[in-house]
């Protein structure tokens, strides 16, 4: 005779691993709604603020020029042979396109004179770096002042300014403004030391 009673059979223990893929999958069925409203309430310019970037670290070739200018006492201006082409070559070379620069800041302008050997700054008052496009308002990225005695060598104080906009410009110039105690010599040479700090948004 059969009896009426099954045998009692314990169910497995649960899977710690199944518990925890169930436990993952319930948390990101909660935080994806979340996160998608608040990407639903953000602007545009919140959206690509919470969006990934990169950091580049630029250095410009050594720029160098000639101040032909006895007798010149004032101010002086000179507009640099600066190479507008750079930044897109950097981008090109790791991937990115001028599309997608969101920040450039100067992170080194350094002016050396290199002849006369024995010459320094002395005549210089205070010197700066101007930014501009065509008839734009130039920005200021570096200045010194005063300029210090002595110096052949000036490392110029940089602006936390962010110019991408100008930058991204292949016909962006590079203008150097300085006020001078007295006349130059006749024939100076210098050389323009520059680095920047590049911010894409992939």
């Amino acid at each position: 005779m059969r009896s009426k009673y099954q045998p009692f059979t314990a169910p497995d223990p649960p899977n710690p691993t199944d518990m925890k893929t169930t436990h993952l999958f319930n948390k990101a069925a909660i935080l994806l709604p979340v996160f998608a409203l608040m990407l639903g309430g953000c602007t545009k310019e919140q959206q690509e603020q919470l969006k990934p970037t990169a950091e580049l670290q630029m250095e410009y070739a050594v720029i160098p020029f000639t101040v032909d200018s006895g007798g010149v006492a004032g101010e002086l201006q000179l507009t640099l042979n600066f190479d507008g082409n750079a930044l897109g070559q950097l981008l090109t070379d790791n991937g990115y396109s001028l599309s997608q620069l969101k920040e450039f800041r100067f992170t080194k302008a350094q002016l050396h004179l290199t002849t006369p050997a024995t010459g320094n700054y002395d005549l210089l008052h205070s010197i700066s770096l101007q930014l501009g496009l065509g008839s734009g308002q130039p920005v200021t990225v570096a200045d010194l002042d005063p300029v210090p005695d002595g110096a052949q060598t000036l490392v110029m104080s940089l602006g936390d300014v962010n110019v991408a906009e100008i930058i991204r410009d292949s016909n962006v110039q590079l203008v150097v403004k300085a006020q001078l105690d007295g006349p130059m010599p006749a024939f100076s040479e210098h050389s323009l030391d520059l680095g920047a700090k590049v911010v894409v948004q992939p």
